[in-house]
């Protein structure tokens, strides 16, 4: 074997070792968003490093063990960056002094993690960017079902999607995925940032997800920027229309909403664990479009926990376990699920997706 040979052997080596160390990071990162919007709420300044600390060190240890140290050292450098990027952010939402200030500051960080961003209002009338007209939720479905879920949306670009407005306003995304991330502030989507693929740029769910938690919780420290509650009219994507009146997120008792949230976190954690531990399956599942297959034993035990603990006992339950495999794990392509895959399992009238 030549010199040239073993170098090129070494280089698609470490490139593997790199995308595998940053499938496995996305899905730590994912199993841990809750515990951080929870300490974003209560002493965020103190526990934002502490808490990175903490749970990149699991998959440093892995990584040391699998790659020799260096993409350990690699991902204790990003590490460091990425909590000193998002302390700079936290404290320029903070103290942005007005609501054009504060957008500005999101948008400048979400930059990095997609090729497109852009900033919309909610408001009791729709949607609102910078001095452009109000764009009514109805005639933009995509952007209400993130309002009313409260939860990232994936969507293909098209005018009928995200409105005739919107599509003008933000150029022609007709084939490509768009990602609508809430910002909810009091259980009220105040705003919704938009996010956009490029060549050889992804959209980074993980970090935007952050992000948006990040920019909701200096709404609610400083009330910079305003906070409104949504339209009552809000709409919902679904397959076929339903023969009576589906509800609304608002028409839910508390107690409803929470669980909903509750089995909206499980099926993120369960996904995230299988990219974080079942790395390669992923990997192999995706490029023979048979997720499925690969993933058989993990799948069904999902779904049929899933059925157990949620859909059973919510008539308004939505199979947000068959959205998220859909969503992260087949990164939107549904065939990647493959032909085996059973599909969403049947549930009560739902109040939203995500």
């Amino acid at each position: 074997m030549d010199e040239n040979q073993i170098a090129s052997e070494l280089k698609a080596g470490i490139e593997e070792a790199q995308s595998l160390a940053r499938e496995q990071v996305g899905a730590a990162w994912q199993l841990h968003l809750d515990r951080v919007r929870e300490q974003l709420e209560s002493g965020w300044r103190d526990s934002l490093d502490r808490i990175f600390a903490e749970r990149f060190a699991d998959v440093e240890s892995r990584l040391k063990e699998a790659f020799e140290g260096v993409t350990a050292n690699r991902l204790r450098t990003c590490r460091s960056e990425v909590t000193e990027a998002l302390n700079q952010t936290a404290r320029r939402l903070r103290s942005s002094e007005s609501k054009e200030e504060w957008i500005r500051t999101l948008l400048e960080a979400a930059s990095p993690f997609c090729a497109k961003s852009a900033m919309f209002s909610v408001t009791s009338k729709g949607l609102s960017m910078g001095g452009h007209p109000e764009v009514p939720l109805a005639s933009a479905p995509a952007f209400g079902s993130a309002v009313e879920s409260k939860d990232t949306v994936v969507a293909v670009g098209t005018p009928r999607e995200l409105s005739q407005t919107i599509s003008s306003l933000l150029g022609d995304a007709s084939t490509k995925k768009i990602y609508l991330f809430p910002v909810v502030v009091r259980q009220n989507a105040v705003a919704v940032l938009y996010a956009e693929p490029g060549d050889g740029v992804p959209v980074d769910v993980s970090a935007l997800e952050l992000l948006t938690s990040i920019a909701a919780a200096s709404i609610e420290a400083t009330e910079t920027v305003v906070v409104k509650s949504p339209s009552a009219d809000l709409i919902r994507i679904s397959g076929t229309a339903p023969a009576s009146p589906a509800p609304t997120w608002t028409d839910l008792a508390k107690p409803e909403q929470e669980r909903h949230l509750r089995a909206q976190r499980f099926a993120r954690n369960r996904v995230a664990e299988m990219l974080l531990h079942r790395v390669r399956q992923v990997r192999n599942g995706r490029e023979s479009n048979n997720l499925y297959g690969a993933l058989k034993e993990e799948i069904e035990a999902g779904r049929e926990a899933f059925r157990r603990e949620f859909i059973e006992s919510c008539p308004s339950m939505v199979d947000y376990f068959h959205l998220e495999l859909q969503r992260t794990l087949a990164k939107g392509n549904s065939r990647a699920l493959g032909s085996d895959y059973p599909g969403p399992q049947p549930v009560g009238t739902s109040a939203g997706t995500p």
